[in-house]
């Protein structure tokens, strides 16, 4: 998927694999990933994990869902 914000991600704990434009990057805890806005991505839990996500400018709808 894409979506029109940029989105930076940062493992806490477990192990992702992580695809952005094709190129895919298996990230285990401290490691972070980027994907710039309208750039195609996705991710898969490789093991139970934590995964900190952040978007900018902020998501509207993540905004209307905590009020």
């Amino acid at each position: 998927h894409s979506h029109s914000q940029d989105q930076a991600g940062y493992v806490v704990s477990g192990r992702i694999r992580v695809i952005v434009e094709g190129k895919s990057s298996d990230l285990g805890p401290g490691d972070s990933y980027s994907a710039p806005s309208g750039a195609n991505h996705s991710a898969i839990a490789l093991e139970s994990s934590v995964v900190v996500d952040t978007f900018s400018p902020p998501r509207e709808d993540y905004r209307r869902s905590i009020g």
